[in-house]
This record gives C-alpha cells, structure tokens and sequence, in this order.
C-alpha cells in the first residue's frame, strides 16, 4: 500500500511541476529553510499582536 501511496505522490509532484525531497531520512537540514521561514513569520506575528495590545 504504501508503495502506490509513495507512486501517486511522485505522480502528482510532476504534474505540479514540484521537486519532493532527496535527502536520507533524518537529515536535520532537509526542512531547514522552511523551519526558518515559520520560525520567523511566527516571531513577526508575535511582535505584531502585542504592538496591537499596547
């Protein structure tokens, strides 16, 4: 099951033109941009909400 799971993700990522992920399973780097993009969207949003509150 999981191999035709895994085979229609593929498809669809090529459809939608999208490169999944390459990298061996527990590579801490591989979300490393996105963790950075929600880490500072969060902390932006923070300092918006309590400039609201003041």
């Amino acid at each position: 099951m999981q191999i035709i799971i895994s085979g229609l993700r593929n498809i669809k990522l090529t459809k939608l033109e999208i490169l999944g992920s390459h990298s061996r399973r527990g590579d801490c780097f591989d979300n490393a941009y996105i963790e950075l993009f929600f880490s500072q969207l969060k902390t932006e949003k923070f300092e918006r909400s309590q400039k609201n509150l003041s």
